[in-house]
Parts: C-alpha cells; structure tokens; sequence
C-alpha cells in the first residue's frame, strides 16, 4: 500500500513539474517575443526596397493576380487599373491556379501575386515551373507566442515562435511562404520572417506592402456627407459603441454608407449601395468630402491600415479615423482623429465636432484633404508598389542567373529593358 501510496505521489509530482515546465516555457517565450516584435518594429521598412533599387525595369510586364472575394477582389481591381494606365497587363484569377493552367500558360506572366493562402490554397505544378516569380501577399500581423509547424524543437516545450495567430500546418502564413519565391508582407516586422530564412538556408526576398489604390487625381469638393464604406465584421468597428455611433450619425442626415447592406440595417437612410467599381467609388468619396476610417481590432493592435485610408487619401476627402498607429505615424496630422474605445456619446461628439469644424472651416479643411493626398501620391499609390515589385522580381532573375544549374528559360526576358 505504502508503496503504490509512494508511486502516486511521484507520478503527481511529475505531473506538477511538467505543468510549471509547459508554464514557464510559455512565459519565457512570450517575454522573449514579445521583445522581438518591438526590436523588429523600430527597423526602417523602407530598408528592405535597398537590395532592389538599382534592379533596371522593362517597359512591360504581365502579371496575375490571383485573389478572393471581398476587400481582396477590389484591391487586384485598384491594381489591374494601375497596371494598364501604366502600359502593363493584369489578368485576375479568382480562388486557384486550377482550372485556370492553360489560360495562365498562355498568357505567360512576368510574376505572380497571389493573396491566398487558406487550407485549399493550390498553386499547380505547371505554373510553379514556369518562368515567373510568385509573390505570396499577406495583410496580416505576423505575431510571435504561438507554436507551429516551423519550430518544433525537443518535446515542444521551449519555443520561440514567428508568426500568426492562426498558424497550423495548413495556415495562411505558412502555405503562402511554401510557394512564393518573394513575400509581399503588411506587417512591420519582416526581420521576424528573415530568421527564418537564414534559419533554412533559402535566399530572403520581400517587401513591405500596405492595402492600396491606383493614383488619382481630385480637388477637394466640400466637407458635405460622413462617409463610411466597406463592411463592418469585427469587435473593434462592430461594437455597441460604434453601432450607437453611426446611428446618431445618421440621425443627423450627414451620414453615407457603402458597402454590404447587412451591415447597415440600423441605418437605412445613410445606406447608398454597394460599389464594385474602384473608380465610381472613389468619385463618390470624393463627392462626399468626409471619409470615416475605422479599422478591424486586429489592425487597429497592430498597426496595419485597411485601404480604407488609402480609397479616403487618393479621393481628396477630408479624413476623420480612428488612432491606428499606421494612420498616426504615416499621415500624421493631415488627419483628424476620434478615440474607438470611448463611449458613442463622446465618440459621437469628437466626430460631429469635426464635422462643424470642417463645415465653418473649408479652406483649413481643404489643406487637410490636399495634404494626406499629396502623402498618398508620394509613398503608396498602386503604381509605385507594382514598380517595386517589378525591381524584386528582377533582382531574382538576376540572383538566379548567375547558378549555372538555372534554365535558360527562366532567365528570359519579354521585353527591352528601360529603367
């Protein structure tokens, strides 16, 4: 009896010591993360064009674009439109290569983006051994404390761990990086994805890009209608708060809305429709005069913008948003800000006190919107990204060429070269 009494007490006090192992290991590597983020947060994202600025570009490329339904759809829209006004061709593909080999062969792109990266994501054989690049996009935050498939080291305890918070063996992050020859990546913290790559051995291609719109130009008009578009499908813009918000908004006839009807029922008469058309939204942005940006929780902790910003910068509009860091350190006081986390009368008060403000003052509300539209044009338009991705792809091309075990056929080229 003493004996089994003894053996019980042990294998406890196993089970004890490899709970506060998992425990402390845990912690450990949260604390350990968490640092990495905020060291990987403070590096410059403009150093990672520097490996690809003197890349010479051709006069035309050919790309696909491989998307989704949603705010991906409209996104490959803005760029097809910046692509064709700068003599390039764009060919959307909805979901997968499959199906799609012989039209994607025959039109022979330059490079690939591709925004997918779910459980049934597929890239087909036939278009990962042709000629071109693929570059695997991801709006996402890449955080650091979960477990995944990546870092599996002796019985999982100790972990340090480098990307989102859905990652599985089947994830986004990790299906897009199994594909792409280059990353094209929101999150600031792409230092984070270079240790991997060093860690495996593989050359590291990427660049920081945000959700945006091809180049426009507009005069500002008048600071007339509030105007929110897009869908509401999270905590942060779907709270009670928020809802109250818009509702009195709307209770004022000052407020237009665009996107999904189901997200409006409580405001009918701000509803306007949805707009699958870039331009026409836009137009109707800029019409408006007032843009209301607000962000899913998830952005909003992580500092990545919706395009939202960049649809409300590129129509001229008069900016009201919520204090997304990227919104505060990128536009800066060309924008006036609410607080999302207040309650709706004084989140309702800080937007209609800009409202009037706006309304007594438009020549001052007018340098605000010239403003965030003269930063938009100088660092985001789609234009600029797609050049930048160009000078990657060649920079690849160029890494590749010089392994003589590299095809020929990888190496050509479907045009004069120009820079």
């Amino acid at each position: 009896m003493k004996s089994l009494l003894f053996i019980r007490n042990v294998l406890l006090a196993i089970v004890i010591l490899f709970i506060m192992i998992i425990g402390v290991s845990r912690y450990y590597s949260e604390y350990i993360s968490s640092g990495r983020l905020v060291e990987a947060r403070k590096i410059d994202t403009s150093s990672w064009d520097e490996p690809y600025l003197n890349q010479p570009l051709k006069d035309k490329y050919k790309i696909i674009f491989i998307t989704t339904h949603g705010a991906e759809w409209i996104e490959a829209k803005y760029v097809k439109k910046a692509a064709e006004k700068m003599g390039w061709e764009v060919k959307i593909i909805y979901y997968s290569t499959q199906g799609h080999e012989n039209e994607i062969l025959a039109f022979d792109p330059d490079f690939i983006i591709t925004t997918i990266g779910n459980d049934n994501f597929h890239i087909s054989p036939e278009i990962t051994d042709h000629r071109s690049s693929i570059f695997g996009q991801f709006y996402w935050a890449i955080n650091t404390n979960i477990r995944d498939s990546f870092t599996l080291p002796t019985l999982g305890f100790f972990y340090e761990d480098y990307f989102d918070q859905d990652l599985d063996p089947n994830s986004r992050l990790q299906n897009i990086i199994n594909i792409s020859d280059g990353l094209l990546i929101t999150a600031k913290e792409i230092k984070i994805l270079q240790e991997y790559y060093l860690k495996i051995g593989e050359p590291f291609y990427a660049l920081r890009t945000v959700p945006t719109v091809n180049e426009k130009s507009y005069e500002f008009t008048s600071p007339d209608f509030i105007t929110i578009a897009g869908s509401l499908k999270d905590s942060k813009t779907n709270a009670k708060n928020f809802k109250t918000t818009l509702n009195n908004l709307n209770k004022e006839g000052i407020l237009k809305a665009y996107g999904n009807k189901i997200y409006y029922k409580s405001t009918p008469e701000a509803y306007q429709g949805a707009i699958n058309d870039p331009d026409k939204l836009l137009d109707k942005l800029n019409k408006n005069g007032i843009v209301l940006v607000v962000h899913r929780k998830n952005h909003f902790n992580n500092g990545i913008p919706t395009n939202r910003i960049m649809e409300a910068a590129a129509a001229n509009t008069l900016i009201i948003s919520d204090k997304n860091p990227f919104v505060v350190e990128e536009f800066g006081d060309s924008v006036l800000y609410f607080d999302a986390n207040v309650d709706s009368e004084t989140m309702t008060s800080q937007i209609l006190g800009h409202y009037k403000w706006a309304n007594d003052n438009p020549d001052k509300a007018r340098e605000l919107a010239n403003k965030a539209h003269a930063i938009f044009k100088q660092k985001f338009t789609s234009e600029k990204d797609l050049k930048r991705i160009a000078r990657m792809h060649e920079k690849i091309l160029t890494d590749r060429s010089v392994k003589p075990s590299m095809p020929q056929a990888a190496m050509q080229s479907s045009g004069p070269m120009a820079e």
